[in-house]
């Protein structure tokens, strides 16, 4: 049986800290679990920002903007206690075992492959259980269009082009949440929900007017 969770999809940043608050405040008022950010936070600050506001689990991958501004290594030096950094493409599988596998014939670094449903105070779930739902995530277009074209993940999250999107790729779906900075298209984020298998697009000057 697959777990329900409620995971907010952001990306994008770029160290706007007002419209990342609307959005944490809105996903705290609604009861998201946990969080993916497909890269380009930008500064430690604003992440250290993100982990301070949200009590959930942090999934996150590099963007080029945070190879910039050594996030990768500021974290290692100043860990924050629940954000997993997953390096440049992160996996996770919502019943709580890790995806066999990651392809290792893409392009970037490879990060940790982090079970979604061992969560502080709640055991794992059963290894009868039913297989769940594999997700991938990663900052730009075409690693993520690899890893839609593998067929070895059921959702692949992605950023960079700031633009909201959706098409499926054979059975996978591919799904870039648009970016929180408000740079080129409005400040937009995804919900999906596991256990629905729903995913929904909020345009923050919708639900923060």
């Amino acid at each position: 049986m697959t777990q329900k969770v409620r995971i907010a999809i952001i990306s994008d940043t770029h160290d706007n800290l007002a419209t990342l608050k609307k959005a944490v405040d809105w996903i705290n008022k609604n009861g998201i679990e946990q969080i993916i950010h497909c890269g380009d936070i930008a500064s430690f600050e604003t992440l250290r920002t993100l982990s301070e506001s949200f009590d959930g689990k942090i999934q996150l991958v590099f963007g080029n903007m945070d190879d910039d501004y050594s996030l990768s290594e500021n974290l290692k030096n100043h860990p924050l206690a629940n954000v997993v950094a997953h390096g440049k493409i992160g996996a996770i599988d919502i019943d709580g075992n890790p995806p066999s596998s990651l392809d290792k014939s893409l392009d970037g670094e490879l990060g940790t492959v982090e079970p979604l449903g061992t969560t502080e105070g709640h055991d794992p779930p059963s290894p009868k259980a039913a297989e769940g739902k594999k997700i991938a995530f990663t900052h730009f277009p075409h690693p993520a269009e690899d890893l839609a074209k593998g067929e070895k993940y059921d959702i692949v999250f992605y950023g960079h082009t700031h633009k909201p999107w959706e098409e499926k790729i054979g059975r996978v779906r591919l799904v870039n949440p648009g970016n929180l900075a408000g740079q080129f298209y409005k400040p937009s984020f995804a919900i999906y929900d596991t256990g629905a298998n729903r995913l929904e697009l909020k345009i923050l000057d919708d639900l923060c007017p």
